[in-house]
C-alpha cells in the first residue's frame, strides 16, 4: 500500500471528533476559529485535538 492509504486508513480510525477537526484544517483549509464556531467548542479545544491527531499519525506512519 502507498504511504497515501496508509494515511487514510490511519486517519479513518480516528475518534470522530479528532477526524471531523482534521478534515476541516486539512482538506477544506478552516481556521481553528472557524472549527471551533462550527463544532461550539474552544479554540483550544481544536489545538489540543488537531496536535493529538498529528502526534497519532506521525507515531504510527513511523511504525508501518
Amino acid at each position: 500500500t502507498s504511504r497515501r492509504q496508509r494515511q487514510m486508513c490511519i486517519r479513518d480510525r480516528l475518534p470522530a471528533r479528532q477526524r471531523t477537526i482534521f478534515n476541516l484544517k486539512i482538506y477544506e483549509s478552516r481556521s481553528n476559529q472557524e472549527i471551533a464556531d462550527m463544532l461550539n467548542v474552544s479554540v483550544n479545544t481544536v489545538k489540543v485535538h488537531y496536535a493529538r491527531t498529528m502526534k497519532h499519525l506521525c507515531q504510527r506512519l513511523k511504525k508501518n
